[in-house]
This record gives C-alpha cells, sequence and structure tokens, in this order.
C-alpha cells in the first residue's frame, strides 16, 4: 500500500519467512519476485528505465541502489563473451536467505527484462542457496541453466546485452534524475562506515578487499579512511570481520558448501584460521553453527 514504507532486512526477511510457512511454497521468492519491476526500486528504478544504454542502467543501479535497499550490494562484471549481474546481502541476522535470494535474483531478471526486451533470457543463473527439492520452477522461470549452492547469485548473459538501448531510454531525464539521485546518495550515506559496508562487501564477491583496495574505492587515502573510522569508534580490520562473519553465515546457512570452500570465498587462505576467526566473531564453530541455524529453522 505504501512503496515508501520502509522495514529493516531482518523484519522483512522474517515476514518472507512467515509466508513460506503459511503456504507450504519453498519457491514463494521465485514468485513474488515476478511482481517487482524496476519502478518498485524508486529513484534507482527510474534511473535504469532512462538510462542510454543497458550497461549504464545496471552501473546507476549499483551506484544509487542503496536508496532503495541498503542491505545489498549489486556488482556488474563484463567480459569479452559474457557479463554477469551479482546480488549478495550485507545484513546480519536474516531468516529465509534462500527465500530472500530466491527474490532478489527474480528482481534482477526482471529489471533486465525491462530493460532488453521480453524475449531476453540469461546464459546461466546462479544462486547462493542449497538445490530445492523441486528445481522445475527455477529451469521453467528462467529458461537457462540454474546452478545451486554458488558462492554468490548472479545472471549470466552475453556481454551484447549491454549495448542494447532501453525502450524508455530518455538521457535527458537521466541527466535530471542522476543530479537529484547523487544529493540522495550524499545525504543517505554522510556515514563512512555505512559505505565501507557496502564496498567490504563488494569486494568480498571480486576478492578484492585489502586495505588500499578498499581506500581507492572509497576514493579516500588509507590515512584518511583511518582517521574517519577511528572516530566512528571503528576500524578497517573490525569492519571487514563483520562484513566476513555476514557472508560466511549466509553460505554456511543457506548453502551445501564446505567450511573450506566456504573459507576461500571470504579470503581465508586455508580453513584453520577462518574456523578460529569464525569462533572468535561467535563463539562456535562454523559446522557448530550451521547445525544449530538449521535446527532453528
Amino acid at each position: 500500500r505504501d512503496p515508501d514504507h520502509r522495514i529493516s532486512i531482518k523484519a522483512g526477511s522474517r515476514v518472507l519467512q512467515h509466508c513460506v510457512d503459511a503456504t507450504g511454497c519453498d519457491h514463494f521468492g521465485l514468485l513474488l519476485g515476478q511482481r517487482v519491476g524496476p519502478s518498485h526500486l524508486g529513484m534507482a528504478g527510474f534511473l535504469t528505465k532512462c538510462s542510454p544504454t543497458v550497461e549504464k542502467a545496471l552501473d546507476t543501479l549499483i551506484e544509487h541502489i542503496d536508496l532503495h535497499d541498503d542491505g545489498s550490494v549489486r556488482q556488474l562484471e563484463a567480459g569479452p563473451e559474457f557479463a554477469a549481474l551479482s546480488y549478495s546481502m550485507q545484513a546480519p541476522g536474516m531468516e529465509a536467505i534462500p527465500v530472500v535470494y530466491d527474490l532478489c535474483i527474480t528482481i534482477c531478471w526482471q529489471i533486465m527484462r525491462a530493460l532488453c526486451g521480453a524475449r531476453w533470457h540469461p546464459a546461466a543463473v546462479h544462486l547462493a542457496r542449497s538445490e530445492p527439492a523441486d528445481r522445475n520452477p527455477y529451469t521453467e522461470y528462467f529458461r537457462a541453466t540454474v546452478y545451486f549452492d554458488s558462492l554468490d547469485c548472479k545472471l549470466v548473459f552475453p556481454a551484447e546485452c549491454l549495448a542494447t538501448r532501453p525502450v524508455e531510454a530518455d538521457e535527458l531525464l537521466h541527466r535530471h534524475l542522476e543530479k537529484e539521485a547523487t544529493l540522495l546518495h550524499r545525504l543517505h550515506h554522510a556515514d563512512p562506515v555505512a559505505a565501507l559496508a557496502r564496498i567490504l562487501q563488494r569486494g568480498l564477491m571480486l576478492n578484492r578487499f585489502s586495505a588500499a583496495e578498499i581506500a581507492d574505492s572509497l576514493g579516500m587515502r588509507e590515512r584518511t579512511r583511518h582517521r574517519r573510522l577511528r572516530h566512528a569508534g571503528t576500524s578497517f580490520r573490525a569492519e571487514r570481520d563483520r562484513a566476513r562473519r555476514v557472508v560466511s553465515e549466509q553460505l554456511l546457512v543457506g548453502t551445501d558448501l564446505t567450511v573450506d570452500e566456504v573459507a576461500f570465498s571470504v579470503g581465508y587462505a586455508d580453513s584453520s584460521s577462518f574456523i578460529h576467526a569464525f569462533r572468535r566473531w561467535s563463539g562456535q564453530s562454523p559446522r557448530a553453527y550451521r547445525r544449530q541455524s538449521l535446527r532453528g529453522q
């Protein structure tokens, strides 16, 4: 009833879990995502629709999606033949992680269809969740190869799609809205800690999360970043650990990946270092956390 009403990611995930429990439908997120289009994303969605190319649309979406949803990170990777639009959550304590990822990847699919036309479909879909009992709803809807137990959620599609001109492209309108969005973005994220959390999450997705790389992404020197974080009562190491914990907890609960695979995905060279860090974060081993979390679902 009120598209501008904001709730926390944690509360939203709890609502989704209630929906699954009430309906008995494991692919509830897949169905709900089909009802969402770019316009539901507010300023970020309007900017996306009027962008001059699909690549610009996705870059704009990634830059300004936090105006609508500050619990997620999106990333676009473009190669010579294929491109990938990735999605990851950065909110701790979420419920219904598989449902959340089903919902979010379906929304990404809807956005690509709105930009490229009704005949568009991906080459492959990767989901950071365990394989459901029935995978048919996924293969029938996406009309592509679907991979479960992936390290992240992403749509893989031909890179040539990035040069496509969206149906509603309007460069003058896009220029005007981008100025408004940039101002809103600055007001929305004046806090350097909030900005660092998003960039660290994106860095984990790309395996680029050294202090120098993160400082460069923030557009500031390392000493400046260190001073601002210290003033906010935190540090780069503490924020990096927080991002690693969020991602690893989601992978442990939402997928069937091994502890070694989870350790590698969050930047550890070996599982022993990861297990030691995870005990420090949560007071228990990754396997114990997985067992306890799955019993509570």
